[in-house]
């Protein structure tokens, strides 16, 4: 059975994991030795009823021009999901690593949901993949 790891981490609009926005993801992907497979960092604008909480941008230091210069974030999050899926192989495991993981997971799934990507939100916790908190 092939293994591969992902290291994940998503900056939001705000503290609250189901109602703030994703605004960016970012993540590697290595194989059982620590090869480098593949990598992602995709960001995205608000949503036009999105407020974003000034204790959230200074801490993930998220820049304001992207705040509206930005692609949709249904194409990054169709983007993440899709970077995500590559790995989902017959077979193979997929450990699926984030600081503070809950809460990332959740706010991914959440948003996954309100923007109508997959119909399969919590793809990252079925089959063979596994979720890891690394805190």
């Amino acid at each position: 059975m092939t293994m591969n790891y992902t290291y994940f981490d998503l900056e939001t609009s705000g503290l609250d994991r189901f109602h703030d926005q994703v605004l960016e993801f970012s993540a590697i992907t290595k194989d059982a030795d620590g090869n480098l497979l593949d990598s992602i960092n995709e960001s995205c604008r608000t949503e036009k009823w999105t407020i974003p909480s000034p204790e959230a941008l200074l801490i993930n230091n998220y820049p304001i021009q992207q705040l509206t210069n930005s692609q949709s974030p249904r194409s990054m999050l169709i983007k993440s999901q899709d970077y995500l899926d590559q790995f989902d192989i017959n077979g193979s495991r997929h450990i699926i690593i984030a600081y503070n993981a809950p809460f990332d997971f959740d706010a991914l799934s959440n948003g996954l949901y309100r923007c109508v990507v997959t119909p399969n939100v919590y793809s990252s916790k079925i089959g063979n993949n596994q979720l890891i908190d690394a805190q």
